[in-house]
């Protein structure tokens, strides 16, 4: 997260799509190729709101997107007074429809499809090359990416020109058009697809996006994908997907959010509203308008205080989901919980089929991703496996005979062999000598290495108050010896 508010920044689908539009009208882009002049029976779009309606109602009688293009192709070149008229989805060869006044024929599909696509999200004006020879002035636009991706353009006739202001508004009309039905080929799908879920026939890209639950049997993996792909199938803007860790919950994937930051607000909000709704078992659905537990009523203020969504669905997840949304569950089996929210459009009312299609198939995955991962030494097999598989057996098995080779070798094979070193020898018992009186050393008796005995001199130590101390005695010693020698002389007279 970039903030403490939010999971990332550009989590939300919806925003994200909103984004490319608002920046699509602010860096629109005008090409031309000769002069052109505003005629005067060039009709301007003036009432773009009630053709973006028209657009979004007819989108509500149609089964698939080609319905709804052949039947919006013709508003849109009359409303725009232009020549020809062409929606499509431009990476789907099967999803183009061209209106036209007049004979049609002179312009080339393919040409229109490649203006289309080089667009890139932006809207542009050119000039493109008739059949004949002449040139007729193109408006494009495209909103979108992928295979998502919806084209409209308008060809005016070829005696036709406007000015820049004129060309600047057609394009921003033709924007908002373009974005209206970007939406309604959107909402036309998710519909579809929700529908089929309803009655129990998965359309085959349903059938896919729910197989990418199985992709991988890492639990944190599996998150990823459940987030990734359930947006498309329930049609909301995120979801967030909760695994269980002892006993709180933490959050593991969000819808379009790579790295996760637990420390944010937000995710510790989300955390512990999950950790409070799984001790229930029960979905949770909101905004509620009625009385809930205090345990669940805190954390789940807390968490709108600290989000932008609109509605939303807590799911729990456990081993013994049945098909009834409302049946209560043993909260100990709850072991993961998914999180369906809205930032717009029509709030979160009930559990839908396709909220229990995606929690069925992901409590499946789970358990799978689990039961692989509480496998004993499951580490130590993978690289046993991995070590032993076709592709490197050969290998392996060349590597542990070589191994295997040189400890025989080195136990059966003697070879006689030399080890030069240089070292230090040192006596077995070291005595440290000490004097028991100052001095200087005046004559060393011994030299290194000498062997020497007990009671052996070994040196001369020369202290000058034992010297002065003895030529007093020596002294004292004369001068008695003195007195005793007059004494006897005295009594030998």
């Amino acid at each position: 997260m970039n903030s403490r508010r939010g999971f990332s920044s550009g989590c939300c689908a919806t925003y994200r799509r909103d984004s490319q539009v608002q920046a699509k009208y602010e860096t629109t882009s005008i090409v031309t190729n000769h002069e052109i002049k505003s005629p005067p029976d060039v009709v301007q779009a003036t009432a773009i709101p009630s053709l973006a309606d028209v657009i979004r109602g007819t989108a509500c009688h149609c089964h698939s997107p080609r319905e709804l293009l052949e039947l919006i192709t013709p508003l849109i070149r009359s409303h725009f007074g232009s020549w020809l008229a062409v929606t499509m989805m431009p990476h789907r060869t099967d999803l183009m429809v061209i209106d036209s006044a007049e004979d049609g024929s002179l312009v080339d599909p393919e040409l229109l499809r490649f203006q289309l696509k080089r667009c890139g999200g932006t809207s542009t004006a050119t000039t493109i090359r008739l059949a004949d020879g002449r040139g007729a002035r193109s408006l494009q636009v495209t909103v979108g990416d992928g295979e998502a991706m919806v084209g409209i353009g308008i060809v005016h006739r070829p005696e036709q020109a406007a000015d820049a202001n004129m060309q600047l508004q057609q394009l921003k009309a033709l924007s908002e058009v373009s974005d209206a039905v970007y939406r309604a080929i959107h909402a036309l799908a998710i519909s579809t697809a929700s529908n089929s879920i309803a009655n129990n026939q998965l359309t085959d890209s349903s059938r896919l996006r729910l197989r990418e639950f199985h992709r991988s049997l890492n639990s944190v993996e599996t998150a990823m994908s459940i987030a990734a792909e359930s947006a498309w199938i329930v049609d909301c803007d995120r979801v967030c997907v909760l695994l269980r860790h002892g006993s709180k919950f933490r959050l593991v994937a969000v819808t379009g959010v790579d790295v996760i930051d637990r420390r944010g607000n937000e995710a510790k909000c989300i955390e512990r509203l999950v950790t409070s709704v799984a001790t229930l078992g029960k979905p949770l659905i909101y905004p509620v308008h009625s009385e809930l537990p205090p345990q669940i009523e805190r954390p789940l203020n807390d968490y709108f205080d600290q989000s932008l969504i609109q509605s939303g669905v807590v799911l729990p997840l456990s081993s013994t989901n049945r098909r009834d949304a409302d049946s209560p569950k043993d909260s100990r089996n709850v072991t993961a919980a998914i999180v369906f929210e809205r930032y717009q459009g029509e709030p979160m009312h009930a559990v839908t089929p396709a909220m229990l299609a995606v929690r069925d198939e992901a409590a499946i995955a789970f358990q799978n991703a689990n039961a692989h991962q509480s496998i004993f030494l499951l580490p130590l097999w993978k690289m046993l496996g991995h070590l032993v598989s076709p592709a490197r057996r050969l290998k392996t098995f060349g590597l542990i005979l070589a191994v295997i080779s040189s400890l025989l070798a080195s136990v059966i094979i003697q070879i006689d062999y030399k080890v030069t070193a240089t070292g230090t020898l040192e006596p077995a018992t070291v005595r440290n000598l000490f004097a028991t009186n100052d001095g200087i050393v005046a004559d060393l008796r011994v030299n290194d290495g000498d062997i020497v005995k007990k009671g052996d001199l070994l040196a001369v130590v020369e202290n000058a108050e034992l010297q002065r101390q003895t030529e007093e005695i020596a002294g004292e010693i004369h001068t008695v010896r003195e007195k005793l020698a007059s004494v006897d002389t005295m009594l030998v007279a």
